[in-house]
């Protein structure tokens, strides 16, 4: 499985929605289906420090599937190993686990085209990023 990894340090806007959209294709009129899933990130301080991130999830008729969780400002230590998972009902899915960079960030993209093993989101599943003995974002899609 490849997963495309790269740390942030910038300040994103971060939009809360969960949406269905319809779509025309264009010349020739055909209707397409896409869900999308967009929400922030949230925890407590840590050591003064409030962390944020957001999620996103796409899945297009045409079967490529897109996730991508971004978060910064997690004032732990730089290498400290943050997992990222997702809770639909009682079952509780680790997507992947990503180390800490000195900025206090990472993100994390997958992507169905590149082979990559994706969860699938529905509306009200939870996207939670933790450290092995606490959580320390999570945000409802």
């Amino acid at each position: 499985m490849r997963t495309r990894r790269k740390t942030t340090s910038t300040a994103f806007v971060m939009v809360v929605c969960a949406t269905a959209l319809s779509a025309d294709k264009g010349a020739n009129n055909v209707q397409s289906n896409e869900t999308r899933f967009k929400t922030s990130l949230a925890g407590p301080a840590i050591q003064g420090k409030t962390p944020e991130g957001h999620a996103a999830f796409r899945s297009e008729d045409r079967g490529r599937v897109r996730f991508n969780v971004e978060v910064e400002y997690v004032n732990l230590d730089a290498g400290t190993v943050l997992t990222i998972s997702v809770q639909g009902g009682p079952v509780i899915t680790v997507v992947d686990t990503l180390t800490l960079s000195a900025f206090g960030g990472v993100e994390l993209e997958l992507n169905s085209e590149d082979g990559n093993l994706l969860p699938t989101l529905k509306q009200g599943d939870v996207v939670n990023v933790s450290t092995s003995s606490k959580r320390i974002l999570v945000g409802a899609v």
